[in-house]
């Protein structure tokens, strides 16, 4: 679950400076955003803890089923893709910051 986090906190953070960014402005649209490049930073950090030792796969659904196979649309994180993302979200973060 915490898979899905680290791909809908960005976008739930960009809605929320789109619809409210001329309201709070420059200063807070800059908060929000750091905030939310953190939260993911830390997001990812959980799953890297929780993927060294076993990989997360997340479902999301069925894609296609078809008799004996199915075609899965989801995540995986496994130690060297969560690794990945926490380099990229932490980076990320510095930045914002």
């Amino acid at each position: 679950m915490e898979g899905l986090f680290i791909i809908f906190t960005p976008l739930i953070t960009f809605l929320i400076i789109l619809g409210f960014g001329r309201k709070i402005g420059d200063l807070g649209s800059g908060i929000i955003a750091s905030v939310g490049a953190g939260l993911t930073t830390l997001f990812s950090l959980v799953v890297t803890i929780k993927a060294i030792h076993n990989p997360l796969h997340v479902k999301l659904y069925n894609f296609l089923p078809i008799d004996n196979y199915t075609l899965s649309l989801g995540f995986y994180f496994d130690s060297l893709s969560s690794l990945m993302a926490l380099v990229v979200t932490l980076v990320a973060t510095l930045i914002f910051v």
